[in-house]
């Protein structure tokens, strides 16, 4: 007697039964231990014209003429003025900075790019007037350091040097009209080595594996600490830039299990202001890359130069991304 048949039958009766006891209890409620999954919002990174000559570590700007300016960086490009027209998909070399720079901060107040400092603990200043393609050397930075993130703010320019991992960071000020800096003596401390910070809505995002998204409101006052929300949702040496309510994270470190950490080509935001608690994962970029630049310009971020590998292969990749 061949009982297959009626095996089959009582399987498929089975199926039935189960399926009319889900349907009956409804889709299964999440379980409340479960953190919830991230909120993906793809977004399309698209390559474009690449650096004429690779770079890591620049300082870069987006400039109110619609041009990004890739400014010094790694051997090699250190003394580098790379400009990128986005209309038409172009680079012109423009005139050299004056003074060899790796990893300033570089930031463009009323139509003028000024660059400060550097590292290996550059006191350097500098000005540069696109429209007469000129250079100008202003008086130094008042306390060299190994870096520091330059934000033009309410008319000036707010510099944040830090010597140290763990010291304190000097917050500077400099007034172009008076051509003077001001430093105020500051309790707040900014971890740096591996970080990377963006001008948020009304204060500094501050991105920090290890310590997490912290917050420093602005302008700077002396009494102001640097608040970190304890999320590890970076990488080390990577990028960050405010796009409309959002900031970015692009590329960086990632740990590997299978030796040293890589660059990864994540793409990664977060609210503008605290609480923080909102975070996007969007499409990877082309190339990954650690040391490298990002910056906002007409609704989409540009993604500049970096380290491509573990054995410090520097990139001439230019990507451009849409939300």
């Amino acid at each position: 007697m061949n009982r297959r048949p009626a095996a089959l039958a009582l399987v498929g009766l089975a199926a039935a039964v189960v399926a009319v006891v889900v349907a009956r209890k409804g889709p299964r409620k999440p379980d409340p231990q479960q953190p919830p999954p991230p909120s993906v919002s793809r977004g399309i990174w698209v390559s474009k014209k690449p650096l004429p000559v690779p770079v890591s570590e620049c300082g870069a700007v987006a400039t109110s003429r619609g041009k990004i300016h890739a400014l010094g960086g790694s051997a090699g490009a250190m003394t580098k003025n790379q400009e990128y027209d986005i209309a038409t998909d172009t680079w012109t070399q423009r005139k050299e900075l004056p003074r060899p720079r790796r990893h300033p901060g570089v930031a463009e107040l009323q139509g003028k790019l000024y660059v400060a400092g550097g590292a290996e603990g550059s006191a350097a200043f500098d000005c540069y007037d696109p429209s007469s393609d000129a250079w100008e050397e202003l008086p130094e930075v008042p306390a060299p350091a190994s870096g520091g993130d330059l934000y033009a703010i309410s008319g000036k320019l707010v510099r944040f040097a830090h010597e140290t991992d763990t010291g304190p960071t000097k917050v500077q000020t400099y007034d172009p009209a008076t051509r003077k800096w001001e430093t105020l003596e500051s309790r707040t401390r900014f971890p740096m080595i591996g970080a990377c910070t963006a001008l948020g809505q009304g204060g500094l995002v501050h991105f920090k594996r290890d310590f997490g998204v912290g917050w420093y409101p602005l302008p700077p006052r002396p009494e102001a600490l640097i608040n970190f929300s304890p999320v590890d949702v970076m990488p080390l040496d990577a990028a960050a830039a405010l796009l409309g309510d959002r900031v970015y994270c692009v590329g960086g470190l990632e740990p590997s299990s299978a030796g040293p950490s890589v660059p990864t080509t994540r793409t990664r935001s977060t609210e503008a202001k605290p609480p923080f608690t909102m975070f996007e994962d969007h499409a990877p970029l082309a190339t990954p890359r650690r040391s490298l630049a990002l910056v906002a310009s007409g609704g989409k971020l540009y993604a500049l130069g970096g380290i491509a590998d573990a054995f410090g292969h520097v990139t001439d990749a230019l990507e451009e991304f849409t939300p």
